[in-house]
């Protein structure tokens, strides 16, 4: 696949002047948190983060060319809640990545979710495999399902629905598994629990969820990219995009993906729309509590002046 040409010409444009040298797709903070257990696996676990780290920055994701400067910022934070024998472990695992908003030195959450109850397997002496349509391990798999969510996302948000390539691949990941693994992973079901990995994948795959994407890159390049030259403008781009949200959220009812949305930008879009006029932040209210009534009582600071 060649790379998006509009993608790298903006973030050249948001970056201009800065050190280009041409390296992998990722810029990862990772970091596995232990405290809980015995000193006889702290080796284990700075192994394993080192590891992690080294997989995900190194490795080569996409067959197009990253300058330095277009590296996508994401986190990998893993806390491990249990010890299960020797090298197996449960983890809470927080990911999170970001974007650098045109014309500012602001960088806009893409992507922020907490997987629980995340079994690991770690062979100290076994690599980490990217896997696209194979199975190599639960951990290489979980993580490369996520890595290619988020370029999927960052790819949306600079060309409408152009991050489809790598959600395809997420969802040859989610079907390459072995029943065993899917079984021992709840995170992977199929079943009645709505927000696992594979609802989330076939969420961003939906036909239901074009004008969800398209409001995607609403949000990103028509919205906050103009807001540095006319806020007003960049505002509009911003609620037109909210709309075609709350319009997904009208025909998939409790999507995990709109969830995840609304966990990563609520705060953004609070932010954003507090000094609008009243007008502007009774619609946002409105349409936020529709998409996202576990936050309500968040979302009353729109309207409370």
């Amino acid at each position: 696949m060649i790379k998006t040409f509009f993608r790298s010409v903006v973030l050249l444009l948001m970056l201009f002047g800065t050190q280009q040298i041409f390296g992998q797709e990722f810029l990862s903070e990772v970091k596995v948190n232990a405290s809980t257990l015995t000193i006889n696996s702290r080796n284990t676990i700075d192994n394993l983060q080192k590891k992690i780290e080294e997989f995900i920055n190194r490795t080569k994701w996409t067959e197009d060319e990253f300058e330095e400067v277009e590296r996508i910022k994401c986190s990998f934070h893993f806390n491990i809640t249990q010890e299960l024998g020797t090298n197996s472990f449960t983890a809470n695992v927080s990911i999170k990545a970001s974007r650098p908003v045109y014309g500012s030195d602001y960088e806009t959450p893409l992507f922020a979710i907490i997987d629980k109850n995340v079994p690991i397997n770690f062979d100290q002496f076994a690599p980490l495999e990217k896997t696209q349509d194979n199975f190599n391990d639960n951990l290489s798999s979980f993580i490369s399902f996520y890595l290619y969510i988020i370029l999927g996302l960052d790819y949306d948000s600079f060309g409408e629905k152009s991050g489809t390539p790598f959600f395809d691949i997420a969802w040859k990941i989610v079907n390459s598994l072995p029943p065993s693994v899917a079984k021992g992973d709840p995170g992977w079901a199929i079943g009645s629990k709505r927000y696992t990995r594979y609802w989330l994948i076939e969420n961003y795959l939906q036909p239901k969820f074009n004008s969800f994407r398209t409001g995607y890159y609403h949000y990103h390049r028509l919205g906050l990219d103009l807001m540095s030259d006319d806020v007003v403008k960049g505002r509009a781009g911003i609620l037109k995009a909210l709309n075609l949200v709350k319009t997904t959220s009208k025909l998939y009812l409790s999507a995990y993906a709109i969830q995840v949305f609304a966990n990563t930008k609520k705060e953004e879009i609070i932010d954003i729309f507090t000094p609008a006029p009243f007008e502007e932040r009774n619609e946002v209210y409105q349409i936020m509590t529709a998409i996202d009534p576990s936050n309500s009582f968040k979302y009353q600071a729109l309207i409370s002046n």
